[in-house]
């Protein structure tokens, strides 16, 4: 019988018990002085990124044989937007296939329907970085990385052999529980953490929707960019404004030069009997 166990330690490490089992991972995102909650739910085929307006403890206290004990945590999502609107921004990462699904409803077709979108899955390339906090619990190191337009520094456990984190972010040994963008714009951290989760969310089914392309899918964002520009700036000349103007959407991928720290101007150089006015917006998905 020893023999026996000492075989099966042997061909199936402990890690692998232990890290098999499902994740949930609540995180903040903050867009400068905005805050935002994200669930991130992870098992070993897949991992799943959903906004939440709201996140409630339920009271998962039993009772057997008179003695009290507390069973796994739950989440649950009382938010009316996620009722209406349940798969509003999410981000599906299928390991199996090594693809990223999202959708984005900041950006609609010409029909007006929400853009879903297969992306790459980690793309972004990681080089070692020397600072190291403690999150939770954890010692995290760090890395750095630069994704499409935006640097950002990424805080993660080897202790927990996840390569996945919030986001779009992953491919690191451990999972990720912090994330600057160095401008200082954007951030997500993580804020509890719950193992061997018991509870699956409800997720989209994929075949039910039509994916484009990444590429596809830049080019709908700078089409559909450029045609609200052209209505702003064919609205203000028919109000006789030409002052200067500056419009700047903040996201998290610059793929377009309204999405770009400098963003977009327009209109002539301001007089001094003219204004310029300035509008930013945040987008972050």
């Amino acid at each position: 019988m020893k023999t026996f166990i000492l075989l099966l330690l042997m061909f199936f490490p402990f890690n692998s018990f232990l890290f098999s089992q499902n994740l949930l991972v609540t995180y903040e995102r903050q867009l400068n002085f905005s805050r935002r909650n994200y669930i991130l739910f992870i098992n070993d085929t897949l991992s799943y990124w959903q906004y939440v307006k709201h996140l409630k403890d339920i009271d998962t206290t039993l009772s057997l044989n008179g003695v009290s004990f507390h069973s796994f945590n739950a989440y649950h999502i009382v938010s009316p937007e996620y009722e209406a609107y349940p798969y509003k921004n999410f981000i599906l990462k299928d390991k199996k296939h090594k693809k990223l699904y999202f959708v984005d409803s900041t950006t609609p077709d010409e029909k007006g329907n929400w853009s879903y979108v297969t992306d790459s899955l980690f793309p972004m390339k990681w080089e070692p970085w020397p600072d190291h906090v403690f999150l939770l619990g954890y010692i995290c190191k760090s890395a750095k990385t630069n994704f499409r337009g935006r640097t950002y520094i990424a805080y993660y456990t080897p202790e927990l052999p996840y390569n996945d984190g919030p986001w779009k972010f992953g491919g690191l040994p451990g999972l990720i529980l912090k994330v600057e963008d160095t401008s200082g714009e954007f951030k997500w951290t993580a804020t509890k953490i719950i193992k061997n989760y018991q509870h699956t969310p409800d997720m989209p089914d994929l075949s039910k929707y039509h994916f484009i392309s990444w590429p596809e899918y830049v080019k709908r964002a700078r089409k559909y960019r450029d045609k609200k520009l052209q209505a702003i700036k064919a609205k203000l000349m028919r109000e006789g404004d030409h002052n200067m103007h500056h419009v700047r959407i903040i996201s998290e991928e610059i793929i377009h030069p309204i999405y770009s720290f400098d963003g977009v101007s327009y209109g002539e150089m301001p007089a001094k009997k003219q204004d310029s006015s300035s509008v930013i917006i945040s987008r972050g998905k």
